[in-house]
């Protein structure tokens, strides 16, 4: 996957020309971003010239329609940096899932080189993102005889044949040899078997007000999830985390749309754990978390059959549940001093700092991490880090389209609204 620091270089390019727009430049001048992010697409990824323009091309093409739709439709469900966030990390996804696949299809070896579990999840979410954005744009398909129907038909007619032709075997026995293959898998699947049924189950008795603190047993049960799966299996847990990903996305496809005879239900279901956060038409809540745990596990060049984790794939579950958790309930019971302009607390910062600290000390060595003391320094500080930067941020400016992009300009115009 092309490093992070490829995508921010990108975005800062774009930021620079987009802000020129209204100064008199020469025309060659406009060449000059898309041909550096071109080049260093080119340098890191060693793809060739032409192909890294083809795909510049296409990132800029579908960035700008993504970041227009999102503040056209869904304005109040993002706060600016979520929705660069998310649009960016749709668009790089699609390039990389599109171009890896692409490579798969043309040279065999490279499937027989990579990751079946990596090659599984990329066409399936490449499927269902395809899959929300045509019932985004038809409303023909929001009728559930329709959603149905199109449901099968891109499973039965493009996931599932671009799965056996990428895995060389018949996809569904492979997803049932791999997930029943070891004696651990089928205890990890046992056990979050169990967490999702007690998760249904209090969801679905759960009456009355929604605290703080009720909404933290979520982030309990990532910890449940999340920590055997890494010490035990990590490739299941990339596995499983993938579809569940996709399987949120459908469900907060069907809740937007009413999709019958559960959209209904979903609603009812979802509104009873939404806060302040949740003002907008889309419920992320759910779907942030399981992001937030998931993504270093995802990005992680390391491969997980060696069975030691690298540090960086804790940082997920470290920071959401643990530290979350632990701020929200300290702040909650016992917080009485406030950060500058914002709910929380000093207290409650202290306690996720104390209880993440503890975790990481904890969690780095069985998952084979040797704490030297420049390592120990080194976890001190960015856990820190990771507390202050919680406490002083919120979410209260949302992204709003405050006019039509003018010809020539490469992006919209968007204003913030402070809520």
């Amino acid at each position: 996957m092309f490093p992070v620091w490829l995508s921010t270089a990108s975005s800062t390019i774009t930021l620079l020309s987009d802000q020129l727009n209204d100064i008199p430049l020469p025309s060659v001048m406009l060449l000059l971003p898309p041909l550096t992010e071109s080049m260093l697409l080119c340098v890191v990824s060693k793809l060739g010239l032409f192909t890294s323009l083809c795909l510049n091309h296409f990132n800029h093409l579908v960035f700008n329609k993504l970041i227009l739709s999102v503040a056209e439709c869904f304005s109040k469900s993002f706060t600016v940096g979520e929705a660069f966030f998310v649009t960016q990390g749709v668009v790089l996804f699609l390039s990389v899932s599109l171009l890896y696949l692409g490579q798969q299809a043309v040279v065999p070896q490279i499937s027989q080189m990579s990751s079946n579990v990596s090659s599984f999840s990329q066409v399936v979410l490449v499927g269902c993102i395809l899959f929300v954005v045509v019932v985004h744009k038809s409303p023909y398909f929001h009728n559930p005889l329709q959603f149905s129907l199109l449901f099968l038909a891109l499973g039965t007619l493009l996931i599932y044949p671009s799965c056996y032709f990428i895995l060389r075997q018949e996809p569904v026995m492979w997803l049932l040899s791999f997930c029943l293959g070891t004696q651990e898998r089928v205890t990890l699947i046992i056990l979050w078997t169990l967490s999702l049924i007690s998760t249904i189950l209090f969801v679905g008795s759960w009456q009355g007000k929604v605290s703080t603190i009720t909404r933290k047993v979520f982030h309990i049960m990532v910890i449940v999830v999340y920590v055997p799966g890494l010490l035990m299996e990590g490739e299941l847990l990339y596995l499983a985390s993938g579809v569940v990903f996709a399987l949120f996305i459908l469900i907060e496809t069907i809740r937007f749309f009413k999709i019958p005879p559960v959209g209904e239900a979903v609603q009812t279901a979802f509104s009873v754990f939404l806060d302040e956060k949740d003002s907008g038409p889309l419920i992320l809540t759910h779907i942030y978390l399981l992001v937030g745990c998931s993504l270093p596990l995802w990005i992680c060049p390391v491969p997980l059959k060696t069975g030691k984790i690298p540090p960086p794939v804790w940082s997920g579950v470290l920071a959401l549940g643990f530290g979350d958790t632990a701020a929200s309930v300290g702040g909650t019971l016992w917080g009485k001093h406030h950060w500058s302009g914002s709910k929380k607390t000093y207290e409650g910062t202290l306690c996720g700092f104390i209880v993440q600290l503890f975790a990481t000390f904890l969690l780095l060595p069985l998952g084979g991490t040797v704490l030297t003391p420049f390592n120990t320094a080194v976890v001190i500080l960015a856990t820190l880090a990771c507390c202050l930067l919680e406490a002083c941020t919120n979410q209260q400016s949302h992204i709003r389209l405050s006019a039509e992009p003018t010809k020539g300009n490469r992006t919209p115009d968007f204003s913030i609204v402070n809520l």
